[in-house]
């Protein structure tokens, strides 16, 4: 929806309720439906693969599977007695609450990992809690944001199927994996130390939302505008069938495609990530950046100088701006 006069901000937020909603759930769906199809095998596999992993802990002198085990439950369990304490009247469906806390997210992380590792692609069902919440007879507000770590929360970006990339890339640096966990442990009261001294100086700074930030003024309204479809429910009457069943049948074919140049799902994820309702500026710049990595700099540089020196020409650039962004940070909140 092109609204004259209007800024990005609200062009942004009109069009993707008014249109880029239907579509994004069509192709989501079909990311998530189409290596299931396809590569069913891999998740037949991830659990028959289970029955060597005894063998493995026992070599890397690390807990027991069952031990393991013991604690994913007690910690999934944890977060589903926390929201119901939060939640009470939620109490009648915690049985819905424990499926969603502990046994879709083992299934789907497993399936997950396990097919980044043969395919390269995850595995995930989209908008899985949100269908659930929405067929429930349930209307209060508070379960949406309560903390059930639930399968909405377990896909290919989350930490739990991305540690299998940490750990196999130690395997392949031959680093121990218990220095690995050492190294995590060492950093994360640091990171939560400094993450909550930089959060309070922030919000001393100005308030957030508001122009001093204005990333968050621009893109948290629409974040909360498409929070609201589901909350309210009204997502249910919104979406055009016919748009989500024609954008889920495209994104099979581009899925099947891109399988063909060796890049399965490679199509999809673009349009996914870069595409389908996606905030114009850093899209365009990323757009930019790519078109000078690939075309421009190759011919100015050369093709060899460029190839060999590109990585440290990005690691340069991000360590530049890393750097001016905590000095313009620092020279704020001193100001």
């Amino acid at each position: 929806s092109l609204i004259v006069g209007a800024d990005i901000s609200y062009s942004w937020q009109r069009s993707f309720i008014d249109f880029w909603v239907g579509p994004s759930i069509g192709l989501a769906i079909a990311l998530g439906v189409a290596p299931l199809l396809l590569h069913s095998g891999n998740l037949k596999e991830a659990f028959r693969s289970m029955k060597d992993l005894e063998k493995v802990y026992s070599e890397s002198r690390l807990m027991r599977v069952n031990v393991l085990i013991l604690i994913y439950i007690a910690c999934s369990i944890g977060t589903t007695i926390i929201t119901l304490l939060l939640c009470p009247d939620f109490i009648p469906y915690a049985w819905i609450a424990v499926i969603l806390s502990t046994v879709l997210p083992f299934i789907l992380v497993m399936a997950s990992a396990r097919a980044m590792a043969s395919a390269g692609v995850a595995v995930e069902i989209p908008y899985l809690f949100e269908g659930v919440m929405g067929a429930l007879p349930y209307d209060k507000v508070d379960i949406w944001f309560a903390p059930l770590y639930t399968s909405h929360t377990v896909t290919m970006g989350s930490p739990s199927a991305m540690w299998v990339d940490y750990l196999y890339m130690a395997k392949l640096t031959e680093t121990k994996i218990t220095s690995v966990f050492e190294g995590w442990f060492f950093a994360l009261p640091i990171a939560w130390g400094l993450g909550l001294l930089f959060s309070t100086a922030m919000w001393l700074l100005a308030p957030i939302p508001s122009s001093f930030y204005p990333y968050t003024a621009k893109t948290w309204p629409v974040m909360a505008s498409y929070m609201d479809l589901f909350v309210s429910k009204r997502f249910v009457t919104m979406l055009d069938p016919k748009m989500i069943v024609s954008s889920f049948l495209l994104g099979v074919i581009i899925y099947v495609a891109s399988g063909f140049l060796k890049h399965p799902g490679a199509l999809i994820g673009v349009v996914m990530a870069v595409g389908v309702g996606s905030f114009i500026p850093p899209f365009v710049t990323l757009l930019i950046g790519g078109l000078i990595g690939k075309v421009v700099a190759p011919k100015f540089f050369g093709k060899e100088n460029w190839g060999k020196y590109k990585f440290i020409v990005a690691a340069g650039l991000i360590a530049g701006e890393g750097l001016a962004a905590g000095l313009a940070g620092l020279v704020n909140i001193i100001s």
